[in-house]
């Protein structure tokens, strides 16, 4: 389990919120190896934490063999396939344990679907990549395209 306890002090016992977290591990049917923990003034946007906390983190992975890091925050979906290629291992917020948890209690078809819809539209607001390479526009009726452009090109 990874968290940060920030300067800030926003009325979140870093402790205490640790232990929920460990209990929602273990009611999801995970073992809790370690909590890595960090005091820090803001939240590294890189990481989440320190560069140095994150090779402790690997050091920690490889010795105990764990394959899960569940992380205490919000993560943004940078900061989970940072932390994922430095440490090699899935990374998870929270919240998502929380879908986890109801998935596996759901009995009914309409309930699975249900968690299933909801998982779903949480990860969406995660999602990176070709969003931003599939929005521009590349042809269509009334545009120019790039395949209309190199026909007129060898046409002319």
């Amino acid at each position: 389990m990874l968290g940060i306890e920030l300067q800030v002090n926003q009325g979140v016992d870093l402790a205490d919120s640790m232990e929920e977290l460990a209990q929602l591990v273990k009611t999801a049917g995970g073992k809790v190896m370690e909590r890595v923990t960090q005091a820090r003034g803001q939240i590294d946007s890189t990481f989440y934490v320190g560069k140095g906390k994150i090779q402790e983190l690997t050091k920690l992975i490889q010795n105990k063999d764990v394959n899960l890091i569940v992380a205490n925050d919000e993560l943004n979906s940078k900061q989970i396939a940072n932390i994922e290629a430095v440490t090699g291992t899935k990374t998870l917020i929270g919240p998502l344990l929380f879908w986890i948890f109801f998935a596996r209690q759901s009995k009914t078809r309409e309930g699975k679907l249900q968690v299933e819809l909801a998982q779903q539209k949480y990860r969406m607001s995660h999602l990176k990549g070709l969003g931003i390479v599939m929005s521009r526009t590349g042809g269509g009726i009334g545009t120019r395209g790039r395949v209309r452009k190199s026909w007129k090109r060898t046409a002319g």
